[in-house]
């Protein structure tokens, strides 16, 4: 068994938007210790490697 797969990050919700921000913060509810962040390409990357789920929110205008 791989450890180092078993010592992945929180949760991450990545927003583009304020609305997508809101919708990021109800399910941050739902998903206890979630880390909220707009989206950032560099930051997406790394999350990408260490994060055991990531949500990404988009709104319909």
């Amino acid at each position: 068994m791989n450890t180092e797969n078993n010592l992945k990050e929180r949760p991450v919700i990545f927003y583009i938007t304020e609305i997508g921000q809101k919708l990021a913060g109800r399910i941050e509810g739902i998903l206890p210790g979630a880390e909220v962040l707009k989206f950032n390409t560099g930051v997406f990357a790394d999350k990408w490697t260490r994060a055991w789920k990531i949500v990404c929110m988009r709104d319909y205008q």
